[in-house]
């Protein structure tokens, strides 16, 4: 499915309520990570038949019911960021650590003389971090930023993008239903009229020369987390059936900077940056159960409602302009002119609702020596929605439905008791890409938030886990290291298409490889 460039001009030109976000930034905002306790992340988190440990209150809820005793625990996590980028020949580098509460709970046990029993938890949990730093450079980039803000300037009338900006009131690209980066970009000099089409409609093309191949250079910072407060009670019949079910809060907030420069050497350049700071809450519901036939085996299920989400964007940018050709002065001499163009913050509220999530899990126990456990996950990112704060739809969860597809996520861990008190585990994970091929290699345009022309596309996830556990009577401490690699295609801006399949506007991706390093410690006392 390709958006042709009118048509992506009219959604971009749709009112702030509505294109508050585009399709890239809400399957961000929808990824989670695998995460829990140092236990469960050493098996890659394959723990959802398995139960008896603070992760299943995020995970499978049936997995509360496996408790015998009452249980607080809490993980610390040591995290170390690599990013790799690739463009145009440039390879940089960037790393970042941080130190994360990672979660902590109380698991409550009432276990009856009969063949009932229940129990009740509370947990915290950071479902996602985002902390993140990366620069992609291309000396030699074969498009401009500034002909993708001229053809979204496509039909419109240059007095229109005038009127934004005049002496008795600031500069605001948000007072009208026009693209916000063509008026950014028309204030700023880097795009000027060029006639008519056909069709008489106004054609605009950018102020610096065509054959020019910049030297681009885009860096951005990341920060902010997921955290989710969940409140779980299940119980289990006989120890032959465990049940349980979840009510999770979810508290939202993301922070994006981005400084996306273009130097045309001779003939000038200039800078965009852009900042999205984005917060919000939401609710889900989970439920699961698990059932153990016979001691050694065990098999789990577990849907996770979509979150819902209110949200609110606050977003603004700036440009600076420098050495850009102004026509002739009346001696014919060249102008040049040097300018810096800023928003106001513009602010936005709309709903958001991730997918589904549904759970298998199977598990097998070797005895008193160890365990081997698989899980499977799916969620389909086409039932991704975003709404305005009127409850109306987003035009953008047409291209959502078309341009993504389901995550298919596989987990295997295992355990082997060295001895009673002291045991050895690994595990491995892989978590496919939420969107379609075609999009991942920038054959299809993709609509981004506001003024920010950036983006990242996700790609295939793995983990490598390994870890170990000590128990000292009722209290126990649990150690565990995850290597996760992230692949990624990133854009400094969408490419755009004719109706016919043609490219109107070239914009060659960059790779992104994230490599994240996590050790978690958690430490437990079960009474």
């Amino acid at each position: 499915m390709k958006r042709n460039t009118l048509l992506a001009a009219l959604l971009l030109a749709g009112s702030a309520s509505i294109y508050a976000q585009g399709e890239a930034d809400a399957i961000r905002m929808s990824q989670r990570d695998i995460t829990g306790t140092a236990r469960s992340m050493s098996m890659a988190g394959a723990f959802g038949a398995l139960g008896g440990d603070l992760s299943a209150l995020w995970n499978n809820p049936a997995g509360i019911g496996v408790y015998r005793s009452s249980e607080f625990a809490g993980t610390l996590n040591l995290s170390m960021t690599s990013t790799n980028t690739k463009w145009g020949g440039s390879s940089i580098n960037n790393d970042k650590t941080n130190f994360i509460f990672d979660n902590f709970g109380y698991v409550a046990s009432f276990r009856g003389a009969g063949e009932f029993g229940f129990n009740v938890g509370v947990a915290y949990n950071r479902k996602a971090s985002f902390n993140r730093v990366y620069t992609a450079e291309n000396p030699s980039f074969g498009s401009s930023l500034t002909d993708f803000i001229a053809d979204q300037a496509y039909g419109i009338d240059p007095s229109w993008l005038d009127d934004l900006r005049g002496a008795d009131k600031p500069y605001d690209p948000y007072l009208e239903n026009l693209p916000w980066l063509s008026v950014l970009g028309w204030n700023a000099a880097l795009i000027t009229p060029n006639g008519q089409d056909a069709q008489g409609q106004q054609l605009y093309r950018s102020n610096f020369p065509g054959n020019m191949r910049p030297a681009a250079r885009l860096n951005v910072r990341e920060s902010g987390r997921v955290d989710e407060y969940n409140f779980t009670f299940g119980g289990n019949y006989d120890d032959l059936i465990y049940f349980g079910a979840t009510l999770s809060v979810t508290d939202f907030a993301y922070r994006l900077t981005t400084g996306y420069d273009e130097d045309f050497h001779t003939d000038g350049g200039y800078y965009m940056e852009n900042s999205l700071n984005t917060r919000g809450t939401g609710v889900n519901f989970k439920v699961g159960m698990i059932v153990r036939p016979v001691d050694f085996f065990r098999f789990g299920v577990a849907v996770h409602t979509p979150t819902y989400y209110s949200m609110t964007d606050k977003f603004g940018a700036l440009v600076d302009s420098r050495n850009i050709y102004d026509g002739e002065d009346k001696d014919g001499k060249p102008i040049y002119i040097n300018g810096r163009t800023s928003t106001p913050m513009g602010s936005v509220g709309y709903d958001m609702n991730t997918p589904f999530r549904f759970q298998t899990s199977a598990a097998f126990v070797i005895g008193k020596k160890g365990l081997l456990s698989f899980e499977y996950e799916l969620q389909d990112y086409s039932s991704l929605k975003l709404k305005d704060d009127g409850g109306n739809e987003s035009g953008e969860n047409f291209y959502i439905k078309q341009n993504t597809r389901s995550i298919n996520t596989f987990k295997v861990g295992g355990e082997y008791r060295v001895t009673p008190q002291f045991s050895l585990r690994a595990g491995y994970a892989y978590q496919s890409s939420p969107v379609k091929a075609e999009v991942y290699d920038g054959k299809v345009t993709v609509g981004t938030v506001g003024t920010m022309p950036n983006y990242v596309l996700p790609g295939k996830n793995q983990y490598f886990t390994a870890g170990l556990g000590y128990r000292f009577g009722s209290l126990y401490t649990d150690l565990a290291y995850v290597h996760k690699t992230e692949d990624a295609n990133g854009f400094a801006f969408a490419p755009l298409y004719a109706n016919d399949g043609s490219t109107v506007v070239a914009s060659e991706p960059f790779s992104l490889k994230t490599k994240r390093s996590n050790i978690l410690l958690t430490v437990g006392l079960k009474f």
